[in-house]
């Protein structure tokens, strides 16, 4: 018997080894493909390199914000949600929310001389490389 399910598992993997991206046309949902290059399966959709860099940010901040101690009991929860779920990929209203709560922190942290360590992984996700502040 053959279903939509087994067509569906076999078309994300074939044999081969050799693959080959295939960039969507602007517009579209998707950024690129990647497709097998002997017998053109399609075995996944990349994500656009901006969201790629989004989600290394989200990460980074998800780390500096737990150890935040600027947060009200909404934020905490929600940030705390976030980093228990390791989800750094976020809906559209996940993600305004979440730059509201860095925005806050940010400003609530310099107003009050707050210092946060930052390992050398976050200074390049959070785009800090060379930036010195006074």
């Amino acid at each position: 018997m053959n279903d939509s399910r087994n067509n569906q598992a076999s078309a994300l993997s074939c044999a081969h080894s050799t693959t080959t991206v295939r960039l969507e046309p602007v517009g579209s949902p998707h950024y690129a493909k990647l497709i097998c290059a002997n017998c053109g399966v399609q075995l996944r959709i990349l994500p656009r390199p901006e969201s790629v860099e989004q989600r290394k940010r989200n990460a980074a901040w998800l780390e500096v914000l737990r150890k935040g101690t600027t947060l009200n009991s909404w934020e905490r929860r929600f940030i705390d949600s976030l980093a228990e779920a390791g989800k750094t990929k976020l809906s559209p209203a996940q993600q305004e929310a979440f730059d509201r709560i860095v925005f806050a922190f940010t400003e609530k942290s310099a107003g009050q001389g707050v210092t946060v360590t930052l390992t050398p992984e976050q200074v390049t996700a959070l785009g800090l490389d060379g930036e010195v502040r006074q």
